[in-house]
């Protein structure tokens, strides 16, 4: 029997930084499905896509 040990990492992502999947979280929350599939990029995620690829940097203003 194979050792069942995990090694966790979490990290902290802002939204501005994975635009993709923030997009793509806020269409899960709308469904009514529990699981969705898509062939396609929806085009809800298309422009933060070729951000993406582009390489484009969204600022995030913070209080300090």
């Amino acid at each position: 029997m194979r050792d069942a040990r995990w090694e966790v990492h979490l990290t902290h992502c802002f939204r501005e930084a994975n635009k993709v999947a923030d997009t793509l979280a806020n269409i899960g929350v709308n469904l009514n499905v529990p699981c969705m599939l898509f062939r396609q990029p929806p085009r809800e995620v298309m422009d933060a896509l070729f951000a993406d690829a582009v390489g484009v940097g969204w600022p995030r203003k913070v209080r300090s």
